[in-house]
């Protein structure tokens, strides 16, 4: 009889355990704070890795209109793929120099341009959820899109 007490005990425990452990961006329909706000986007961002066959863009967004934190949060996500799939950068630098009485004045200028280059982007909508935070509303949207 103890040795049944004792078990349902540990059986109770490692229950209220494991239900006491769930993820917040599955459970939370609100935010407060910002220790929350970086727990729910680490564990949203960091079940998406990019891979050499697919790209993830994941990102959020606050507003006061819904629909403005949806929209801001999906741009956001894109302009992340975007810049992971087709971005390259330019480098120009030039110098220039003077003589004159009291020596020599060098002038440099150093330029680094990011360009994205036209693309089609065909992405995949992966997650995407949105929470009331404060006075307005925070988005969540993970998009991916195929290399191959």
């Amino acid at each position: 009889m103890k040795k049944l007490i004792i078990g349902l005990s540990a059986l109770c425990l490692l229950i209220f355990v494991g239900c006491s452990q769930t993820k917040m961006a599955k459970d939370e329909v609100m935010l407060i704070g910002n220790g929350q706000l970086v727990q729910v986007n680490y564990e949203i961002c960091s079940d998406y890795k990019s891979s050499s066959a697919k790209v993830y863009g994941c990102s959020s967004s606050f507003s006061k209109d819904l629909e403005i934190s949806k929209s801001k949060s999906l741009l956001n996500a894109k302009s992340e793929v975007i810049d992971t799939y087709n971005s390259s950068f330019n480098q120009s630098q030039t110098m220039t120099s003077q003589d004159n009485k009291k020596g020599v004045v060098l002038d440099y200028d150093n330029k680094v341009v990011n360009q994205i280059e036209d693309t089609v982007l065909n992405y995949k909508i992966e997650y995407t959820k949105s929470f009331q935070e404060a006075n307005g509303f925070r988005t969540f949207t993970v998009i991916s899109m195929d290399l191959i």
